[in-house]
């Protein structure tokens, strides 16, 4: 991989981190609605501001009438993808915040071959290979690992969770090319916006005012927002999309470590093993 590429995407695994355990934080005093609240009122005031200032960057390029129907249709899809992953992933992580960020490997290895043969990435035989192996490691992780240790609601926003990621990366790779990142960007965050709005219009105004003077709100909000753009940006410029997805998974070995120190979530030799066996099956892809 070229350096710029590696840079990208050590930077993606960062930021990544960091949202999952500003969101495990967070569980502790604001619900799932109220984080994906945080999470799209600053994705789309940083997005309105970065409309204002490169005007020309919403305006769709010159495509055909074809693409920029199917790229407004991914754009929806992937907002209302967003608000449902962003909802789960704060009940899964409020059980166990290791099993939040493990589901997004399941989730690569269902997308990585329908990117490829359908959507036309065309990954190498070792990167689908590698791909694979990740989502069954998911899928051994959430049968005997932390996960399997979550409630029957945590087990159900796990399930959701991989779906609606699958889904995401699925647009991604389908709009992207046709729309550049700008506009799709937007569009998907407008509608992420409006569900998480909806969804949070009948809590009332004190409340609404009480959850925005919590710290821990703005640095949700702020992490989420930085982690979009630059994945977002790196898709159309730097990164394809299914490994760009990688890098964001390998934030999950930090995440999982971390996790059984901080929190006590199962044994930190258990958590190692599974961070560092999904290291070793990533590096394939990386190459």
């Amino acid at each position: 991989m070229a350096s710029i590429q590696i840079i990208f995407g050590l930077l993606i695994t960062a930021l990544f981190a960091a949202r999952a355990f500003s969101v495990k934080i967070g569980t502790a005093k604001l619900d799932s609605r109220t984080i994906t609240l945080s999470s799209s009122l600053f994705l789309i005031a940083v997005t309105a501001i970065m409309a204002i200032i490169m005007e020309d960057w919403f305006t769709l390029p010159r495509i055909s009438d074809t693409d920029a129907a199917i790229a407004v249709i991914c754009a929806v899809i992937k907002g209302i993808a967003i608000y449902f992953t962003v909802k789960f992933l704060a009940d899964v992580a409020k059980e166990s915040n290791s099993s939040s960020v493990f589901a997004g490997f399941i989730s690569l290895g269902i997308a990585a071959p329908i990117n490829s043969y359908i959507l036309g990435e065309g990954l190498t035989a070792g990167q689908l290979i590698a791909c694979s192996l990740l989502s069954l490691l998911g899928f051994v992780f959430f049968s005997i690992g932390p996960a399997s240790e979550l409630k029957k609601s945590g087990r159900r926003a796990f399930v959701f969770v991989i779906i609606a990621m699958v889904v995401i990366i699925m647009m991604d790779r389908m709009a992207i090319p046709r729309s550049g990142w700008f506009f799709y960007f937007a569009l998907s965050n407008l509608v992420f916006f409006l569900f998480s709005f909806t969804s949070n219009f009948n809590k009332g105004k004190l409340e609404f005012r009480k959850n925005f003077s919590f710290p821990i709100m703005w640095a949700i909000g702020i992490i989420y927002t930085l982690g979009e753009i630059v994945v977002i940006y790196s898709y159309e410029e730097i990164l394809p999309v299914t490994i760009g997805s990688l890098f964001i998974r390998l934030a999950s070995p930090i995440v999982m470590v971390a996790s059984a120190y901080l929190y006590k979530e199962s044994k930190p030799s258990k958590q190692l093993a599974f961070g560092l066996l999904a290291i070793l099956l990533a590096i394939p892809i990386l190459l």
